[in-house]
């Protein structure tokens, strides 16, 4: 066999190997999958439903800020894949191509490509966010093929093909799809490269022809943003974005944080070098160390990230790998040199080990909140799907993917709005839960109001919640209801639903009053949910009864019909100076002249559990 035969069966085994290792690793995440993540995910449903790329209907808001990504899932959702499995097959199946990328680039030394791609394989944020729905697995990918194309250019004397610029410079332009902040990863590339070749009039032109193209997607990208939204920048930069001393502290934090965990690949480097006589060439290093600076320093100043797996750092896990690779290439290919092989081993060992204890990374094994948000959200859908209430929510990922009802993102990352008046403190508080309007939020009339997490007890979190609590024509406008859904497990929780009107709430005419069952359902009674047969009320026992209050009605005589499903029920009703109980049709003989509230509470016989769907009053005929 030939040594250009084993080459390739050697990097055919890295590739295998450290692809195996990172799949594996990523699957011990699981089933994590950001919240986040299913926002896209509602961008690509309803983009595939030929509703555009649009929150709801009637609203263009840029709520996302991965074009690129949910493209790309849309593409695997139109083959009939559903759109969490597309988002995890192509997350695994972008972060086997960014280990490709390293072993192409290494082709040659399948040793140093093996070295490279086990930091990818024991790096935490890319397991983490290989199957975790969010764009990283295509931002690590794009990144490592162009890093890996780019890496010849920096050798002096390297002339390059004008069709392999264009293809680097396409990479990197499809990178500023993929996020548009990444134009700084193109950016300082093209800068680093200039650099490392000494300002040469070749690395001038190339640098031209691949930043051409840079300029070429953000410009494009800028233009369709401003044509189709209106606006700029993407929503979720002003929801989240501010320069303060605050973020600048959390930025720092979150690097420093990291370093035992992610750049403790530097370890590697360090000990390679300390074995070896040379490392490869200084202008290798000069390339890598401009984009990685640029980007450490980007993440300082924005406050890092709030989610779990320290995504922000894949950009720096690939060029960590790369650095690797450059310091291990002269030892690893030593035949005599086995104690750098076994010093390399021992240190990746010692990463992968290391990645447990990663408070960020646990996280990730923690978070389990968003699969309540199918549960809320495939409740809501089945309950209220024809009625299309509109729902307001904090968490503004998997209950309104799962529930496709129009939706009321009340921190403001999919709300123009909201993101447009950022309060005074903006800056200084919890990055991308700061923003919020209790006033915005009661102007837009929600049927449904949803504090905090699917699964909650009725307090708010957030700023929107703790405005509208604070605000009587709230609590005199929505009763908090208990609902329980079960598809998959049962979920517990607590939604405000507007009382009177609207989509859900008491409907009324001069002769007829309908009260929906699960105003029955308040907190601390039998929780609202669906029948065999679909149909949403409560169960009314003998042990557990239940009861709504303060419903106005005219005075005059009226008819009480329990619309039940099970044995009867006994109606006990009650209201200023008079009372009166009974089953089946009840009658009510209310004082005349003015509104009267009625407090009616519901029995069943012992042992018998009834579904209550519905009360009726009906004017009696005079």
């Amino acid at each position: 066999m030939g040594d250009r035969h084993r080459s390739r069966l050697g990097v055919t085994v890295v590739v295998v190997a450290a692809s195996a290792v990172l799949l594996l690793h990523a699957a011990t995440y699981l089933p994590f999958f950001s919240d986040d993540a299913f926002i896209s995910l509602r961008y690509a449903q309803r983009f595939l439903e030929g509703r555009g790329l649009t929150w709801n209907d009637g609203e263009r808001v840029e709520g996302y800020s991965n074009l690129l990504w949910i493209l790309g899932c849309s593409a695997l959702g139109a083959l009939g894949i559903d759109l969490v499995v597309a988002a995890r097959v192509l997350g695994a199946a972008l972060s086997i191509a960014a280990v490709g990328a390293l072993a192409w680039a290494y082709r040659s030394t399948p040793l140093t490509a093996a070295a490279a791609g086990a930091v990818l394989a024991v790096s935490g944020p890319m397991a983490v966010w290989a199957y975790g729905g969010m764009e990283q697995p295509l931002l690590a990918a794009l990144w490592a093929w162009a890093i890996a194309r780019m890496m010849p250019l920096v050798d002096s004397g390297s002339s390059p093909g004008a069709r392999g610029l264009h293809l680097t410079g396409l990479l990197l332009g499809l990178l500023c799809l993929t996020r548009p902040d990444a134009a700084l990863l193109g950016g300082t590339a093209v800068i680093g490269l200039v650099l490392a070749r000494r300002w040469d009039r070749e690395a001038l032109r190339a640098g031209a022809t691949i930043a051409a193209w840079i300029a070429a997607f953000w410009l494009g990208q800028t233009a369709f943003r401003v044509a189709y939204y209106g606006a700029w920048v993407p929503n979720p930069a002003l929801a989240k974005v501010a320069i303060s001393g605050a973020r600048v502290a959390a930025g720092l934090r979150y690097l420093v944080g990291g370093f035992p965990y992610v750049a403790s690949a530097w370890a590697i480097v360090v000990a390679l070098l300390v074995l070896g006589k040379r490392a490869a060439g200084p202008a290798r290093a000069v390339f890598l160390a401009v984009p990685l600076a640029a980007w450490c320093s980007y993440v300082a100043v924005i406050g890092g990230d709030i989610f779990p797996g320290r995504r922000q750092l894949v950009p720096v896990v690939i060029l960590l790998a790369f650095l690797v690779a450059e310091s291990s290439t002269e030892l690893l290919t030593r035949k005599r040199n086995r104690a750098a092989r076994w010093v390399a081993v021992a240190i990746v060992l010692g990463l992968a080990l290391a990645q447990p204890f990663d408070r960020a990374n646990y996280r990730a094994r923690r978070e389990l909140w968003e699969w309540d948000g199918e549960v809320v959200g495939k409740f809501l859908d089945r309950a209220f799907g024809e009625a299309r209430p509109l729902i307001a929510v904090d968490a503004a990922g998997s209950l309104p993917y799962y529930s496709k009802l129009p939706a009321v993102d009340m921190l403001g990352l999919n709300d123009a709005y909201l993101a447009r008046h950022r309060p005074p403190d903006f800056g200084r508080g919890w990055m991308g839960h700061e923003l919020g309007s209790g006033t915005y939020v009661l102007s837009r009339e929600p049927d449904l109001v949803l504090f905090g997490l699917p699964r909650n007890d009725g307090r708010p979190l957030f700023r929107s919640g703790r405005e509208l609590v604070a605000d009587p024509r709230f609590l005199e406008t929505y009763r908090p209801i208990r609902v329980l859904g079960d598809d998959p497990y049962p979920v517990d929780t607590v939604v405000f639903v507007r009382f009177e009107g609207g989509k859900l709430g008491i409907g009324r005419t001069e002769s007829r009053v309908e009260i929906p069952g699960w105003f029955l359902a308040g907190p601390g009674t039998a929780a609202a949910r669906l029948d065999d047969a679909g149909r949403l009320g409560v169960p009314v026992s003998g042990d557990a009864p239940a009861a709504v209050s303060g419903v106005p009605v005219n005075g005059g005589t009226w008819m009480l019909q329990t619309e039940a499903h099970g044995a009867p029920v006994v109606a006990q009703v009650s209201w200023p100076g008079g009372q009166t109980r009974g089953s089946g049709t009840i009658r009510l003989e209310l004082p005349q002249g003015g509104i009267v509230p009625l407090t009616i509470r519901l029995i069943a016989p012992p042992g018998a559990v009834t579904h209550v769907s519905r009360l009726v009053l009906e004017r009696a005929p005079s």
